[in-house]
């Protein structure tokens, strides 16, 4: 009996005693409420978003199949091929269901979690200013890529602008009109512009001056095909036209 009484004892105080262990503060990888901390998270954080650019629902695979595909400038010849679902594009009739949609949707809206969570969190963060002027101007612009991808690719989206903590939060979400989709892709890159231009380090200058004149550009564009500069076709081609020009002078 005193045997059996010691084992139950050693076997609680066991359990106990791994309870306890379990309990311990994780120390060894990234939790809620460790993580974006230091200013190396935030470059990493920034670093992943540039990754989800190179990932297969974007440029890594799939923006080729939803952007040049369908148009003149490439070509799908194999209808078997995953069962069809790049074929789809060449034919001009996707399912509703194709895998290269919800990839290229998922991975973008990953990108743009990371750019809100970099944008609410980078400024209580003790760091040096000028990277974090640039670090913030890059994720200004990276959020307006995006949603620039998303807008000309599935027209009205959610437009998402703050962390979501809860991914319930989203079942609340629904799509917003595409015109305003285009506005924040230009308050974003303008947002960009005065980030970078108030980058000061010599050492790379001369490559964000050459990121500024390329927003700039950008910004007359998505003001053509949104509509800002007019309805008709004719319009939007002066309009755009007209704003390269100036952008070009002041350049």
């Amino acid at each position: 009996m005193k045997k059996i009484l010691f084992i139950l004892i050693s076997g609680i105080f066991t359990i106990t005693s791994c309870t306890n262990m379990l309990d311990l503060y994780p120390i060894s990888s990234s939790t809620k409420e460790n993580s974006y901390t230091k200013p190396e998270d935030f470059t990493q954080l920034l670093n992943s978003v540039y990754a989800f650019l190179q990932s297969n629902g974007q440029y890594g695979q799939n923006f080729h199949f939803l952007m040049e595909v369908p148009s003149d400038n490439s070509k799908e010849t194999s209808a078997t091929v995953r069962g069809g679902v790049y074929y789809q594009f060449e034919i001009l009739q996707v399912a509703t269901d194709n895998s290269i949609i919800e990839a290229s949707w998922t991975d973008c809206y990953k990108a743009i979690q990371s750019c809100n969570i970099l944008l609410e969190r980078i400024d209580n963060i003790a760091m040096d200013e000028p990277l974090k002027t640039i670090t913030i101007g890059e994720t200004y612009f990276l959020r307006a890529l995006n949603y620039f991808n998303l807008v000309r690719l599935f027209g009205d989206v959610p437009l998402i602008l703050t962390e979501t903590k809860d991914p319930a939060d989203l079942l609340s979400v629904g799509r917003e009109n595409k015109s305003k989709v285009y506005e924040q892709v230009i308050i974003d890159l303008k947002e960009a512009i005065k980030k970078i231009a108030c980058y000061s380090g010599r050492e790379r200058k001369g490559y964000y001056r050459g990121g500024i004149y390329a927003f700039g550009k950008s910004i007359s564009y998505i003001e053509a095909v949104s509509g800002s500069c007019g309805s008709t076709a004719q319009r939007k081609r002066i309009c755009f036209g007209e704003k390269l020009f100036t952008n070009i002078r002041s350049g």
